[in-house]
């Protein structure tokens, strides 16, 4: 069984990914953090999200290879999130591994997935966010596509669109 989260930034998709596992799963599973503490702002994020986990999951932190660390978990596994880790990929010039990886991680079973929905927005004006945009936008696809239950999310709240 899989299962996607989206939806923008602050929208709880994090904490309802959390609550779904931890129903579903019928041992400790495991957290896949692809976030990287760049700076301040993203510290206190990474220990929020902690926190918030409390010692319920195993945590890996893994920002690249992200299908290694998965097909290696047997266990429910949540992945959070894939729009770190598209973001990770492109600053690591690995922009023409993010579609087959996305492939390969949507084909492992018992995964439950979080990734921001960012086509609702502005184009962006550069180059990168514009690549990061499509990028994430064609994970999501690709994800969904494979997942047996999506949920869109927004103001802490869930609806499952699929």
């Amino acid at each position: 069984m899989n299962a996607l989260f989206i939806g923008p930034n602050k929208s709880g998709k994090s904490r309802l990914a959390l609550e779904y596992t931890l129903k579903i799963a019928q041992t400790k599973p495991y957290f896949i953090a692809t976030g990287i503490a760049v700076d301040e702002e993203m510290k206190k994020k990474i220990e929020l999200h902690k926190k918030e986990r409390k010692n319920s999951f195993i945590t890996i932190e893994e920002p690249l290879f992200i299908y290694e660390k998965l097909q290696s978990i047997k266990e429910y596994k949540l992945l959070d999130c894939l729009s770190f880790w598209v973001s990770n990929m492109l600053l690591s010039n690995k922009e023409n591994e993010i579609e087959n990886t996305a492939h390969n991680i949507s084909q492992i079973q018992n995964c439950v997935f979080v990734i921001n929905e960012v086509g609702a927005c502005v184009i962006p004006d550069n180059e990168l966010a514009r690549k990061f945009a499509h990028y994430n936008g064609i994970v999501a696809q690709i994800i969904a596509k494979k997942c047996d239950e999506v949920f869109l999310c927004s103001a802490g709240i869930s609806i499952k669109i699929k």
